[in-house]
């Protein structure tokens, strides 16, 4: 299993991710939905928001949709996925990737996870008992309760400093050159 599991760690969700764009790019027959655009859009606008209360290695990021879901930068990352597949009508290739997404992150929240246990120890196990992994709680818990998590006020404060350091950007650039990209590739093809 250890090695079935470091397949997935390191840089392979990243190898994922240009594979599932090339697939998209060589596959695509249909203009870019605005449906599915909209849906890729607001993975790459969770994205963004989420890297705004991202203060790597000193606090538990409990604002913003931290607040509803442990894990909203793979959540965006996932809607980024189905909206740009469902954008181009690749249904089967958004069931590849919901699958191959599931078992990567799988490793890759459970690898940080352990990481966030040994280092904020009851704090995480709190927050971990107030927010879910993955599926977001749309009635999270209240501010007193995160702030048993983090009691840092700030925490709760989205920061273009903070979204810029974090590079939250890259998923607005992205969302942009894909369905481009996708349009573009389409308009080729028909000439």
């Amino acid at each position: 299993m250890d090695s079935f599991k470091k397949i997935f760690l390191g840089k392979t969700r990243f190898q994922l991710a240009w594979v599932f764009a090339a697939i998209l790019i060589l596959g695509v027959r249909h203009y870019p939905s605005f449906l599915g655009s909209l849906i890729c859009l607001l993975g790459a606008l969770l994205r963004y928001w989420a890297s705004g209360f991202v203060r790597k290695d000193s606090e538990i990021a409990i604002g913003g949709p931290y607040a509803q879901t442990r894990n909203p930068l793979y959540l965006g990352t996932l809607i980024m996925m189905v909206g740009a597949a469902f954008a181009v009508n690749m249904y089967g290739l958004a069931v590849v990737g919901l699958v191959l997404f599931g078992v990567n992150y799988h490793w890759v929240i459970r690898d940080e996870e352990e990481y966030l246990k040994e280092n904020f120890k009851e704090r995480y196990a709190r927050y971990c008992s107030l927010v879910p992994r993955f599926v977001p709680a749309f009635f999270g818990p209240s501010i007193d309760q995160l702030l048993e998590v983090n009691p840092n006020r700030e925490a709760f404060a989205f920061s273009k400093k903070l979204a810029r350091e974090n590079k939250g950007y890259e998923a607005l650039v992205t969302f942009v050159a894909l369905i481009a990209g996708l349009a573009v590739t389409v308009w080729l093809k028909n000439r």
